[in-house]
């Protein structure tokens, strides 16, 4: 689980992917502790590998990866670009707390807001009164 990358575009997909991949791997699981599938490709794979000992080896990989599945690296590309940036920030010359910024409405809201602060309430009120008489607002 620790060498796998799953990308995709969003959050939904990637909630999606996380429960299928572990749906996936509890199933995989069950048919080598069993030894037996409905699934067609697992039973496929326990044909493939009839050894007890390799059956047990790959159970027990299985149990591992859903020990470990909480750390599976399964993002969404921003979440994915996000997290490189942190980890090497250094490398990459970025802040340790960078964020990432998908929907930047609330960002243009807030400079409109500090650029009406600064150029129109504090120097000219009259200023601000006419471009609010016109129409005008942040």
């Amino acid at each position: 689980v620790g060498e796998i990358l799953v990308v995709t575009y969003t959050v939904a997909a990637t909630e999606e992917l996380r429960d299928r991949i572990r749906r996936r791997l509890r199933a995989a699981a069950a048919a080598f502790s069993q030894g037996q599938s409905s699934d067609t490709f697992l039973q496929a794979l326990l044909v493939k590998f009839p050894d007890a000992r390799q059956r047990q080896l790959f159970q027990e990989r299985l149990k591992a990866a859903l020990r470990d599945y909480d750390e599976a690296a399964i993002f969404t590309i921003h979440g994915f670009c996000q997290r490189m940036l942190q980890e090497n920030a250094f490398e990459s010359h970025s802040l340790f707390d960078t964020e990432l910024i998908t929907d930047e409405r609330a960002l243009r809201e807030e400079i409109a807001d500090d650029f009406w602060r600064v150029h129109f309430y504090e120097n000219v009120p009259e200023l601000a009164g006419y471009a609010l008489s016109r129409g005008f607002n942040p």
